[in-house]
């Protein structure tokens, strides 16, 4: 298992950071033979 801190993406219409979701964490480490991703947001953070 590994786990990835931190994976701001862009700034929303409100300035407020989005993060990767589980899609674009397995896009971005595709050279790895990772199988599965889930993000992990607290009550202050959102993907939206």
């Amino acid at each position: 298992m590994v786990v990835i801190l931190n994976t701001k993406l862009e700034k929303d219409e409100n300035d407020k950071w989005i993060g990767m979701g589980n899609q674009e964490l397995l896009a971005y480490f595709s050279s790895y033979a990772a199988v599965k991703a889930r993000h992990s947001y607290g009550p202050r953070a959102s993907r939206h």
